[in-house]
C-alpha cells in the first residue's frame, strides 16, 4: 500500500525523523506529491465513465466509495481532458522530483 509506504517514509524524514537533517529535500518533494494522492484513491479504486464532446475533447467522471467508521462516502470527481492533462504533467514533475531526491537522499545515507 503506497499511502502506507509514505507515511513510514514520512515519519523517518521529518523533522523530528531519524533521518531529518539528510532528508529535507526528500520531505518536501513527498509532501508536493501527496497533494495528488486523493486523484489516486479515484484510479485505482473508483469506477470511471467517459464522454465525448462536440469538439472532441473528453470527460471524465469519477466515482469512489470508501469506508470509513461503517458509514459509506460517496465521492466525485469530473475532470476535462485540459485540466487532466495538467494533472498529468504535475503527477510526472512531482514523482520524477521526488525520485531523484530520493536517490540523492539513499547515496547520502549509504555513505
Amino acid at each position: 500500500m503506497i499511502g502506507q509506504r509514505f507515511d513510514d517514509l514520512s515519519k523517518l524524514i521529518e523533522a523530528e525523523g531519524a533521518f531529518a537533517q539528510e532528508g529535507k529535500a526528500a520531505a518536501k518533494a513527498l509532501s508536493d506529491l501527496r497533494t495528488l494522492e486523493g486523484l489516486r484513491s479515484f484510479l485505482a479504486h473508483g469506477q470511471a465513465k467517459i464522454a465525448l464532446e462536440r469538439t472532441g475533447k473528453w470527460i471524465v467522471i469519477l466515482r469512489h466509495v470508501s469506508i470509513r467508521g461503517q458509514q459509506a462516502e460517496r465521492l466525485m470527481l469530473l475532470c476535462e481532458q485540459a485540466e487532466a492533462e495538467e494533472r498529468l504533467a504535475d503527477l510526472k514533475r512531482k514523482s520524477q522530483k521526488l525520485c531523484s531526491v530520493l536517490g540523492n537522499f539513499r547515496r547520502t545515507v549509504k555513505s
